[in-house]
């Protein structure tokens, strides 16, 4: 409800502005962003080989950065006997996606693997299969979904020209279409 009160919000104020002004900023915070991931875990893909379960999601905004982070636990299990469990940072750059209001991470990727117990080749190894299961899951799962079904949100959706990460939140730049 937060979160349509300040949209409805920012668009009386684009709407009653001069064109001079044009543009205006909406923040959403860590807890909007993390509210919508929270659900969307555990993550858990199985192959006739692997396992890999991610969970216990923790949104990584880094300030100055397009991309946007993930902490979460992971536990893997392949063939050979690999049995793993650790933190994984995945990193994806944002991208937003105006005809369903979706912002999804591109090119998601286990960013750093920390997984103790395991020799180069079985890290290098296990990454690689963690990379494969976050670029399969984040390429088509949004982080972030604006909602149709409120005007605010769905002027918003046409309204946005641009996010970035600012101060550990993500700004979303506004402006007439």
């Amino acid at each position: 409800m937060r979160l349509v009160n300040i949209l409805l919000l920012a668009i009386a104020v684009i709407a009653a502005a001069p064109s001079a002004a044009g543009a205006y900023t909406i923040t959403l915070t860590r807890q909007d962003i993390q509210s919508q991931i929270d659900p969307q875990f555990p993550i858990t893909e199985e192959t006739l080989f692997s396992s890999v379960t991610l969970k216990n999601p923790k949104l990584d905004l880094t300030e100055g950065s397009d991309r946007i982070g993930i902490i979460v636990d992971a536990a893997v299990s392949a063939l050979g006997g690999i049995e793993a469990a650790g933190l994984v940072h995945i990193d994806g750059a944002l991208r937003y996606v105006k005809e369903t209001g979706e912002f999804l991470l591109n090119d998601a990727t286990a960013r750093s693997v920390e997984i103790e117990g395991l020799s180069g080749m079985a890290r290098a190894k296990v990454a690689e299969m963690l990379t494969a299961v976050i670029r399969d899951y984040f390429d088509k799962n949004p982080i972030f979904r604006l909602k149709k079904d409120t005007i605010a949100e769905a002027m918003v959706m046409n309204a946005l020209k641009s996010v970035t990460v600012k101060d550990g939140k993500l700004q979303l730049e506004l402006g007439l279409p």
